[in-house]
């Protein structure tokens, strides 16, 4: 068995656009998630003050995308704006693992975005990349998170007690995981 790395490529769902970010999406991410307050409750980078700041983490992330890099913006294309973001870290090329997170812009929230973004990337990681394990965390308080993890079919492996420290206090983290096999049977049925 081995990963077929291909990086971060364009995908489509109805609604969205999965695709690597670019310098125009300076704005949006600002807007949306990095300098909003809301989304900065649960999603683990630093407040941005200004939108120099997000132009600068842009740069970085643009400058690293690879192979084995896979890091989505999430563009709604209805209004051809970047709603947020889906991302791959923690990849473990010896394990076949790596962990999921993500973020939507609260005007965007309830909308199922988060549920559709995830579902296309699942499938991606598992058949054509052949990841074996994938998982994501959430903080306990953020039960819109849970939701989204259990629609997509992943399964609760636990909680991490006071895992992260983030704005001045200590989180418990749910984790969910889900298995190639198991999501290679699930489809199998649905079709």
């Amino acid at each position: 068995m081995e990963l077929h790395h291909t990086g971060t490529k364009f995908m489509e769902t109805d609604r969205l656009l999965l695709r690597p970010f670019a310098l125009k999406d300076v704005e949006d991410f600002h807007e949306q998630i990095a300098a909003n307050k809301e989304v900065q409750r649960y999603f683990l980078i630093p407040y941005h003050k200004t939108i120099e700041e997000t132009e600068v983490m842009m740069h970085r992330m643009i400058q690293c995308y690879d192979l084995e890099t896979y890091n989505w913006a999430i563009e709604l294309k209805a209004e051809k704006k970047v709603i947020g973001v889906i991302r791959l870290f923690r990849p473990d090329n010896e394990s076949f693992s790596g962990e999921i997170g993500y973020a939507i812009g609260p005007d965007y929230w309830n909308n199922g975005y988060a549920s559709e973004a995830l579902t296309k990337i699942l499938d991606y990681l598992f058949t054509e990349v052949s990841y074996n394990r994938l998982f994501a965390g959430y903080m306990m308080d953020n039960q819109a998170s849970k939701r989204v993890l259990e629609k997509v079919g992943m399964k609760e492996e636990g909680i991490r007690h006071q895992e992260i420290f983030w704005q001045d206090k200590f989180h418990d983290v749910d984790y969910y995981y889900l298995l190639r096999e198991d999501y290679l049977k699930e489809k199998s049925v649905d079709k």
